[in-house]
Parts: C-alpha cells; sequence; structure tokens
C-alpha cells in the first residue's frame, strides 16, 4: 500500500545575482531567470516525508505563477537537488548552498497568473530516501526574462509551493526458499516456493553454482500472486544448483533478490511392495497377512499405515480411516505383520501405505517428497484348505452369550466371527476346550436387543480362516445395564434407572468469523460417548450379595490399564473406562450406585457434516 503526502514548504528564498549579499526570504515571490550578470534563483526546503529506504513512485514540485506577463514566450525550469544547509533568512548569492546532480526539467510556456507549474522530481526524492543529502530542491529558469512563482508568505495559501509524494515501503526480499541447504530433491523440475508479502510478480534465476556466475534459467517476471512455480530448468540427476528470486508488489515495487539457495537433484530408490502382491485390489487368505516390501535403496527409515474404506456414515462421503499404523523409525525391516483384529472383513477394500527413507538429507516439497511411496490395494478372501467346524450354538447365559462348537480336530486356533467381523482371534484351544472335539467360551460384546450371526473359524498355523463354516443366530434380550470384565468372567447388573446424560464426548471452541453471522464450533477432539449409569445393586441369588457386587465394581474401576471393562445398555455395548464410582448405602443389602464411564476403543455413532 502507497502513501500520499503533500509536504508544505518550510522555507524558501531567492538570491540575485545583481544584489550578490542580500537576503530575499520575506517577499511574497520567488524570482527566477538566467540573464548574465544579474541571474536568480529559487530555493525551496522541505521535511522529509519518506521513510528512508523507501520506494518514491512520484513526486512532484508544485509552484503557482505570478505576474503573467513576465513568463510571456517558452522557458525551461530545472530542478536540483541542494547538499548544504541554508536558512531562509540568511541565505544569499554568494553564500548559497550547493547543488548535486542534472536536475530535473519542465517546459513551461505562456503561463497566467495563479496556473500550477509541476516539475518531476521523482528522482530527486528517491536519492534522498536512498540516503543522499537533502536541504531541499533549487529551481532556475532559462532565459532572460524574470519568471516568478508565489512564495509561502503569499497571504492566499491555496498558492503556496508544495511538494507532492507518493511512496511506499520497501518490501522484505523473499524468504524461506525451498528446496534450500544443499538438500536433494527426487524430481528433475521440482517446485520451487518461497515466502512474500505482498506479490504481484515474481522473478527467479538458477545458477549452475552459488557463485551465480554460471545462468542457467531466467523466469523472467511472471504475473502470479502464488509464491511457487515449477522449475523452468530440468536437472540431470546429480546435478547441483543454486536459485534465488525476487517479487514485486500490485504498486510495481519489486524487491531485491532474495538469498541465494541450493539444492541437488538425487533420485530415489523404487520401492515395491510384494505383499499383497498386486495389481490392486489383490488380496490376503489371513487376517494377520505379512506387509513385505523391497526397496533398491539404501533403507534408514519406514513406515506402515493401513486404512479401511468407509462407504457411508450418516450420509457423509466415503472415505479412508486409518486402523493401524507403524509411524516412521529408523529401521531396515522390510516385512512387518499386522496385529489381530485389524483385518477383519470379507466385504471391506483395505489399503496399505509403506514410506521409506533413504540416507540421503532429502527436502519434501510438493509432488515430490523425501521418501519413497507406494500403496497396495486389498482384500481378505479365504481359500479352501482348512477344515471346518462342524457345529456351532449359542444361547444366553446370565449377560453374556453362551458359544458352544464342534470340531473333529483340534487346530491351531480359532477366530470368533460376529456379523462378518473378526471379534475374538487368537482363541487357544486349551482355553475353551470341555470335553474331545468339543469347545466353549462366553462373549460379553453382544448388542442388547439385536440379533447377530455368530461363526467360529479354524485357523492353521499360517493363519488361514477355514470357509464353510456354520453359523447361529443369537438376539440377546433387552435387560438391565451391566458392567463386565471379561477376562474374569464377571457381570454386574445395575439395577433401575439406567444411563442418563450420554453425549459423544469432544472438545471445542466456538469463535466468530468475518463475514459469517453465527458464531462457529470448532473441535478439537471427538471421543466415544460420555455417560453416567446410575441405579443400584442388590443382593440376588445369581449375582451375589451386594456387598459381593460393589467389590467388583471397585475393581472394575481399577482395571482400566490392564483389562477390558465394558458396559451394555440399551442397545449399546463397548468397553469404557470407569471414572470413581459413587455408592450411597439405602438398606437392606441395598447399594445406590453412580457410575460415569467413557467410552474408548473403536467408536461408532452418527457424524454429521457442517459447511
Amino acid at each position: 500500500m502507497s502513501s500520499i503526502v503533500d509536504v508544505l514548504c518550510s522555507s524558501d528564498s531567492w538570491v540575485d545575482q545583481a544584489a550578490p549579499s542580500q537576503s530575499l526570504g520575506h517577499t511574497t515571490k520567488l524570482s527566477m531567470s538566467s540573464n548574465s550578470g544579474s541571474q536568480r534563483r529559487v530555493f525551496f526546503a522541505f521535511p522529509i516525508a519518506v521513510a528512508p529506504g523507501g520506494i518514491v513512485l512520484q513526486a512532484k514540485l508544485r509552484m503557482y505563477v505570478r505576474d503573467e506577463a513576465s513568463w510571456a514566450g517558452s522557458s525551461t525550469l530545472t530542478a536540483t537537488r541542494v547538499t548544504q544547509s541554508w536558512k531562509e533568512s540568511r541565505v544569499n548569492w554568494n553564500n548559497q548552498p550547493s547543488v548535486i546532480g542534472t536536475g530535473a526539467t519542465v517546459i513551461v510556456a505562456n503561463p497566467n497568473d495563479g496556473d500550477l507549474v509541476e516539475i518531476d522530481v521523482t528522482s530527486i526524492i528517491q536519492s534522498m530516501a536512498n540516503g543522499g543529502t537533502f536541504f531541499g530542491i533549487r529551481v532556475q529558469s532559462s532565459g532572460n526574462s524574470n519568471r516568478s512563482v508565489f512564495s509561502s508568505e503569499a497571504n492566499n495559501p491555496d498558492v503556496h509551493p508544495v511538494l507532492h509524494i507518493e511512496w511506499a515501503d520497501q518490501q522484505d526480499p523473499p524468504e524461506d526458499l525451498a528446496p534450500d541447504g544443499g538438500r536433494a530433491v527426487s524430481t528433475d523440475t521440482p517446485l520451487l516456493t518461497w515466502r512474500s508479502a505482498q506479490q504481484s510478480a515474481y522473478h527467479y534465476q538458477i545458477f549452475g553454482d552459488e557463485t551465480l556466475t554460471d545462468l542457467l534459467y531466467d523466469s523472467g517476471w511472471v504475473i502470479s500472486e502464488i509464491s511457487e512455480s515449477v522449475s523452468g530448468y530440468s536437472l540431470a540427476d546429480g546435478e547441483d544448483v543454486a536459485w534465488r528470486v525476487q517479487t514485486r508488489d500490485e504498486l510495481g515495487i519489486e524487491t531485491d533478490y532474495s538469498d541465494v539457495a541450493s539444492f541437488v537433484r538425487d533420485d530415489l530408490g523404487v520401492l515395491t511392495i510384494t505383499s499383497p502382491a498386486g495389481p490392486d485390489p489383490g488380496t490376503v487368505d489371513e487376517s494377520t497377512p505379512p506387509f513385505i516390501h523391497t526397496f533398491t535403496g539404501t533403507q534408514v527409515s519406514a513406515s506402515w499405515e493401513l486404512q479401511k474404506f468407509i462407504t457411508s456414515v450418516s450420509g457423509n462421503a466415503p472415505a479412508w480411516v486409518t486402523i493401524w499404523e507403524i509411524e516412521k523409525h529408523d529401521t531396515t525391516d522390510t516385512s512387518v505383520t499386522p496385529p489381530n483384529k485389524i483385518i477383519t472383513s470379507e466385504t471391506t477394500l483395505y489399503r496399505l501405505i509403506v514410506r521409506v527413507w533413504d540416507d540421503v538429507e532429502r527436502e519434501g516439497i510438493t509432488g515430490a517428497p523425501a521418501y519413497a511411496e507406494e500403496i497396495r490395494e486389498f482384500m481378505f478372501a479365504r481359500t479352501a484348505g482348512v477344515a471346518a467346524v462342524s457345529t456351532i450354538t449359542v444361547v444366553s447365559q446370565g449377560a453374556a452369550a453362551l458359544i458352544h462348537w464342534t470340531r473333529g480336530t483340534t487346530p491351531d486356533s480359532f477366530s470368533l466371527v460376529i456379523d462378518g467381523e473378526v471379534e475374538v482371534e487368537p482363541i487357544d484351544p486349551a482355553d475353551v476346550l470341555v470335553s474331545t472335539n468339543n469347545f466353549e467360551m462366553l462373549y460379553y460384546g453382544q448388542r442388547p436387543n439385536h440379533t447377530s450371526t455368530y461363526e467360529i473359524r479354524a485357523l492353521d498355523s499360517t493363519g488361514k480362516h477355514s470357509t464353510g463354516n456354520p453359523t447361529a443366530n443369537f438376539t440377546q434380550g433387552m435387560g438391565p445395564a451391566f458392567i463386565f470384565v471379561p477376562s474374569l468372567d464377571y457381570a454386574v447388573p445395575i439395577l433401575g434407572g439406567g444411563v442418563t446424560d450420554t453425549a459423544v464426548g469432544m472438545d471445542y471452541e466456538v469463535v466468530n468469523i468475518p463475514g459469517r453471522r453465527d458464531p462457529v464450533k470448532i473441535t478439537s477432539r471427538v471421543g466415544g460417548y460420555e455417560g453416567t449409569i446410575e441405579g443400584y445393586i442388590q443382593t440376588d441369588a445369581t449375582w451375589g450379595s451386594a456387598d459381593t457386587q460393589r467389590h467388583k465394581l471397585e475393581v472394575a474401576q481399577g482395571l482400566a490399564d490392564t483389562e477390558e471393562v465394558r458396559v451394555s445398555y440399551a442397545d449399546h455395548n463397548f468397553p469404557v473406562i470407569l471414572e470413581p464410582i459413587t455408592f450411597t448405602p439405602e438398606g437392606g443389602q441395598k447399594w445406590h450406585v453412580v457410575i460415569p464411564f467413557i467410552q474408548i476403543g473403536s467408536y461408532s455413532f452418527t457424524t454429521v457434516a457442517v459447511s
């Protein structure tokens, strides 16, 4: 943004060769002439109105004609920069200050009284802004006639001399150039980026080295407000270059060149995922398949990310959701295996993202990250070869589902699959064997008032699942709220009342956005359900004494870091952390309880997209 100022003259005077010792600063007119022996010159002083280093877009000395008869014909006025101090009350022909430069000129022909006369003194004021000595402006005219203008002592302030200036601050050169620091990029035409405060155009140069003597490419001025450009020079593998950039703003003010940046092209090795095999989508026939890759460079770090494709969530657009990840760390491993219960469905599309960093110091830029990346889409598809389970039944036992199944031989492990999703894997046959070829387990994750399809699969030593297994449907009826600890095989019913104040947990900040009428809620965290179970426990033949049930709840409250604790109510069943529980005795082997909880693990609830 530019500034426009009209600077009033602080001092003015004229000097006369014919009266060399006379001071004339008190007069209401200023006279100029080049007549030999009686030359006259005018001096103006103005306070400094431009910041040091500023860019002067235009500067005009404005004077107003007096005694038009003296201006008959044509004359040339010349303005030059004064380089010595002077005082209006003392300056005369003998002590007049020196000037410098060839001066700025204007031709004036036959003006009338009061006419404006302007001299473009932009170069003079720019030299002052650049640090040049400035004690005002001297003006003289050609020809022998005496040309007069009004002084600042004139009665009418509208005809006082004025210095009209439009100027702007010099912008800093662009900063934060990338790529830089001699770091490597893996493309022949990398994206060059920088940061500039005000930009309407840019100009960059690429050189063979940092001495800037071997110019390889010059972009010229490119009209753009975007501080980036794809390199106009194509680098060979191993080639080092240096570059710099300058910008200009909407006023046409150019910055100096930036500091010199440097980088080198060094091609990355080739990363190839070999397991799961391509092409996309590939398939795996085990729920914990090995993820294997090869890399032709020198691997020093790697990361793995597994996503699954969610087709829709309450009307929102389909999306990839991360379900397992090993973040970047130093490793030469080229094979990892995901944990159990990650790949759980035969109808879900999965995506593996592998990234590898080599031993070269690289700069990641748009289109050329500092790592090699390979993506493989795949699905879980069982193959024949593992003998199926023979029979399966599911019945209710208290608050749990009791699953019983048979199989002619004992496999390496079992897997519990509910509604097509792996829920428990691996299951050690020794932990569920009740008699020869008969197996049984309790499952506490069944949603109340919901019918699910149960399947037990046999797994071999490689993790492959059996096919052709029988299934059984099971519905857990609506009952009281329960607190479960599956590993300890106990449940505590919370009678009466139920769950209150349940909501999706989140942290947010309400902000007001300019141009928007209503405030906006900015969410920084979304969690699972948070709520409170309120009811009572009492002595019961099935569940034990009230004191025993209280003890179980106290144990469950302290197990958040070591064992899974679940809550079941209405049509929900999920793992939780229990907050401190309040117990209030009500007499007759009965306790009133208030149990705050926070859902953990995977969340499943309605989400709303706000535009």
